[in-house]
């Protein structure tokens, strides 16, 4: 199991935010980034961050800010650690996809049934409204016929 990059990161940030003795007001002043998200950063907490442009833009951001060593490298590496991340997540969601498929399969053949009676239906609509008329017309030119002989 991948751990999350960006909880690592969101550490490393924290350490040296503390470090360096400045509060979260203060960082959010120096960096522009909303307390918010810098208080997500630090926790973590994806659902509450930006896409992740605007994300890296703030790690980047962050990490020149509070003087890390080598922010560029930190940035990569987070960016290569991530690809696992949610590569890996994907991979435990196709997983418990498919523990629940005998529900997914049932409920699709129900789907496939209702349609295939739905195109069912709409073909004998269609046959009854647009075939020949032969039996109601049989009897029309016999009528003719007899008027065209008076």
């Amino acid at each position: 199991m991948v751990d999350d990059p960006l909880r690592k990161l969101g550490e490393t940030f924290k350490n040296a935010r503390l470090q360096l003795g400045i509060s979260l007001e203060d960082l959010a002043k120096k960096t522009k980034i909303k307390i918010h998200y810098l208080e997500n950063i630090e926790k973590a907490n994806r659902s509450q961050l930006p896409e992740e442009a605007y994300l890296l833009g703030y790690l980047n951001k962050l990490a020149k800010s509070l003087n890390l060593k080598d922010p560029q490298k930190i940035i990569d590496e987070y960016k290569n650690s991530e690809g696992s991340f949610i590569l890996q997540n994907i991979l435990n969601e196709n997983h418990i996809k498919d523990s629940n498929s005998s529900y997914n399969m049932s409920s699709l053949r129900i789907f496939h049934v209702y349609l295939f009676l739905v195109v069912i239906v709409v073909g004998a609509l269609l046959y009854l409204f647009f075939s020949p008329k032969n039996s109601v017309d049989d009897k029309s030119p016999t009528v003719t016929a007899s008027k065209q002989k008076k």
